[in-house]
């Protein structure tokens, strides 16, 4: 029976020890929350949620929808804070649906698979958000976290995020 070993473990067994990125070996992890109604309206609309910093690595993004049926779809992705220009408006969903199968919850968990089955990056788990974007650097920029409806649909309803991050520690 083979043994398989993680990087943080290879770099403490390494000699000289390795030092790791410390999203991949410590942080703090982190929570915040917000909910908002979503009225009904046949145009695409861009809500911005949270602030978030270029080194904070995404771990899970859940988002809970209340009586807002089957069809809608949203992108969730970074808007640029100063002009509110688009930097990724899907980098971590792309026309998921907000309540599929009637579950009401939509869990992206973007690094393995979402509740609808489709699949993320598997190597970007403990990505920063500098490296989700592909950066050669961290800028050291903040972001709007943002949710963007394809079209609301013809139902109105609450809608809670909930994102779980690491701080760099």
């Amino acid at each position: 029976m083979g043994t398989t070993k993680s990087a943080i473990i290879q770099a403490v067994e390494a000699r000289p020890t390795t030092i790791l990125d410390q999203s991949a070996s410590s942080g703090i992890i982190r929570s915040i929350t917000t909910g908002w109604t979503l009225l009904n309206n046949a145009h695409p609309e861009t809500f911005r949620l949270f602030r978030v910093r270029s080194c904070w690595s995404i771990r899970h993004i859940f988002v809970t929808a209340h009586n807002l049926g089957s069809t809608n779809r949203v992108d969730i992705g970074l808007y640029d804070i100063n002009d509110g220009g688009n930097v990724d408006s899907d980098l971590y969903a792309n026309a998921e649906l907000l309540a599929p199968a009637g579950v009401g919850v939509l869990n992206v968990d973007y690094r393995y698979s979402n509740t609808t089955g489709s699949t993320g990056p598997f190597l970007s788990a403990g990505n920063a958000i500098w490296e989700d974007l592909s950066l050669s650097k961290d800028p050291q920029l903040e972001y709007d976290f943002a949710l963007t409806t394809s079209a609301n649909g013809a139902t109105s309803g609450g809608v809670v995020v909930t994102l779980h991050y690491v701080m760099p520690g």
